[in-house]
């Protein structure tokens, strides 16, 4: 990971490299917000990602789920 000019944004990547679906049979069956923990996300391009509705994708790009960054006590 690398902070971006010394600020608080931190990029990552990540490579979706297998066909992938989300909706109601894997993440809820209400609305959700699908957090994926890098701030970059690259599809390969033999590769499918399916958001299905009432599901939205959000890049971490404050690295806001970093376990080091979240006090458990």
């Amino acid at each position: 990971m690398e902070s971006i000019n010394g600020g608080k944004f931190v990029r990552s990547s990540v490579t979706l490299t297998e066909t992938m679906t989300l909706d109601d049979s894997n993440s809820d069956t209400v609305p959700a917000n699908i957090v994926v923990e890098s701030s970059i996300m690259t599809v390969d391009d033999s590769v499918t990602l399916t958001v299905g509705d009432n599901k939205t994708i959000i890049m971490d790009i404050h690295n806001t789920f970093d376990d080091r960054r979240i006090n458990y006590s």
